[in-house]
């Protein structure tokens, strides 16, 4: 119980997410009596939990006063034992609400009876046809899981012995990560205790250690296109519809939205959206960044890229930014720096066993030399 308080009150920290409402959602879940689902973000001690509880909660919820049946939000829950398909795919149902007409429902798209295809949710709003959105996830490929799995035993070994340190590399180099020695160290002490003064006081004392993988892109890319490919088999041709993907961060939106543009949509499919959640410290807010892409006859001339957050935050463009300029997969360790009991208890650890994640996590933006990693990524 000590050690679940402490990453509720770091959670609070990183994302503004009251202990109160995270304490609510948690008993929320735990009263859907689906096991797996608890056993994943209710009775696990980290950030990513405590976190994934209040945002599915706050979804279903949302959902629910614009028409979803709740019973089968949960049905849908229960289904998935892996869990963190459907619990995005639920996040991802609201956030396509905010392109819509507020008076719009939104319903589970299952219709008794149909042959064929079904999407995932049927939206409809007044005066016009209904539409259905197909969603998919883009968890972690092999190539990324094999670099987690790598370079996540080496986390705690990076970890500095205060503040946080993030390391870069390229996915596919097989040669272990440089662990700092004693002066390298103390010399990135020096220059963290400069940092810190910087910070916010409530998280200028988080600890841990990320590393950065480059040379992903293209690959993320090439995924993107056969993820929406997939989708577009199981649309039925009757429908008006949306595809929608989850954001993994894997390229910044501009590349995105060009290779979608490559992909021959039939004349039934609207567009793709792509929809996801991220955080970027130290800003203590979940941000739901919003991307529709129309198919091109329906742009009206406009081929700006339209992204829309939902949160009302006077940073959510620089947040928005600083991701678009650090992309690729993250393993991350981020320690209690006050520990229990003189230990340093795990507030979060992505090292690869969970496939899809909550909310991308940004705790230092890349240095513009990093970028040449992604700049000359090639297709492989």
């Amino acid at each position: 119980m000590e050690a679940q308080a402490r990453v509720d009150d770091w959670t609070s920290r990183l994302t503004g997410l009251s202990l109160e409402r995270i304490a609510e959602a948690r008993g929320t879940i735990e009263s859907w009596g689906i096991e797996h689902v608890s056993a994943e973000v209710c009775q696990r001690a980290d950030i990513d939990a405590s976190a994934s509880a209040c945002m599915l909660v706050s979804a279903v919820e949302e959902l629910r006063e614009r028409g979803a049946q709740e019973s089968q939000l949960v049905a849908k829950l229960r289904r998935d034992r892996e869990t963190w398909s459907a619990l995005t795919e639920i996040l991802a149902g609201r956030s396509v609400l905010r392109f819509f007409d507020p008076a719009s429902e939104i319903e589970l798209d299952w219709r008794p009876g149909r042959t064929g295809p079904n999407a995932d949710f049927r939206i409809r709003e007044p005066g016009q046809k209904a539409v259905s959105i197909e969603f998919k996830s883009i968890g972690l490929s092999d190539l990324e899981t094999a670099f987690f799995q790598r370079t996540a035993p080496l986390l705690s070994q990076l970890c500095p012995d205060s503040g946080m340190a993030t390391h870069h590399i390229a996915v596919e180099n097989p040669h272990p990560i440089h662990i700092p020695s004693r002066a390298e160290r103390r010399a990135f002490a020096q220059e963290d205790r400069r940092r810190r003064k910087r910070l916010p006081a409530a998280v200028r004392d988080l600890h841990g250690a990320v590393v950065a993988a480059h040379y992903t892109e293209q690959k993320y890319l090439e995924r993107v296109r056969n993820v929406v490919q997939e989708a577009l088999r199981q649309l039925h041709p009757g429908d008006d519809c949306w595809v929608a993907i989850w954001w993994s961060n894997g390229a910044p939106a501009l590349s995105v939205q060009q290779v979608l543009s490559t992909i021959e949509l039939p004349q039934h499919v609207l567009g793709v959206m792509v929809v996801g959640a991220g955080i970027a410290f130290p800003i203590p807010s979940i941000h739901y960044f919003d991307q529709r892409l129309p198919r091109d006859e329906l742009l009206n001339g406009d081929k700006e890229l339209p992204v829309v957050s939902l949160e009302d935050h006077p940073l959510a463009g620089r947040v928005f930014d600083a991701f678009e300029g650090s992309t690729g997969v993250r393993p991350m360790l981020l320690l209690d720096p006050y520990g229990i009991r003189g230990k340093r208890e795990k507030l979060l650890f992505r090292d690869g066993s969970r496939q899809i994640f909550p909310f991308n996590l940004l705790i230092d933006r890349d240095p513009p030399a990093m970028r040449k990693f992604v700049a000359s990524s090639a297709p492989g």
